[in-house]
C-alpha cells in the first residue's frame, strides 16, 4: 500500500481500497527582528529569532473512497484535545524541527446517509510546530 506520509498515526495512504491523503496544503514560517534606533542614521535590524512554522492541509474524507468520515473527525478532535504531539513525516522526510501540534481544524461535512452520518466530508487542518524548549 503506497504510503505518502504520516501524521503521528494517522497515515496518509494511497490503494485500490482506500485514499486517506492531503491537498492544498500551505506551509507558513516567519522570522523575528528588532529595529534599533540609532541617532542621525537608518534603524538597525537584529534577527532575534523565528516563530514555530505553521502548516494548513485539507482532508477530504469520503466512505467512496474506504474511510469513515466520523471516525477521522473524531480521531482529530481527540489528538488536538488531548494535546498530543506529532512527528509529521512527508516523502520518507521528517518535517520540521521537532513535533506538531493541531492548532485547529474545522469540518465541511457535504453529504449525510438518510441516519444523519457523515458520509463525505472536509477537513482544514492547522499544524502548529512544537518546539523543544
Amino acid at each position: 500500500m503506497p504510503q505518502i506520509g504520516t501524521l503521528g498515526d494517522i497515515v496518509f495512504e494511497t490503494s485500490q481500497e482506500k485514499i486517506r491523503t492531503f491537498h492544498d496544503m500551505r506551509y507558513q514560517g516567519n522570522a523575528n527582528y528588532a529595529v534599533h534606533a540609532r541617532h542621525g542614521a537608518a534603524g538597525l535590524a537584529e534577527y532575534t529569532g523565528r516563530d514555530p512554522l505553521k502548516m494548513q492541509m485539507e482532508i477530504h474524507l469520503s466512505r467512496s473512497i474506504g474511510v469513515d468520515p466520523e471516525k477521522e473527525i473524531d480521531e482529530i478532535e481527540s489528538v488536538m484535545r488531548d494535546k498530543k504531539t506529532l512527528t509529521l513525516v512527508l516523502g520518507g522526510k521528517i518535517r520540521g524541527e521537532y513535533k506538531w501540534v493541531i492548532e485547529s481544524y474545522s469540518v465541511k461535512a457535504n453529504h449525510f446517509d438518510r441516519n444523519g452520518n457523515i458520509i463525505d466530508a472536509d477537513i482544514s487542518i492547522d499544524l502548529l510546530e512544537y518546539l523543544k524548549s
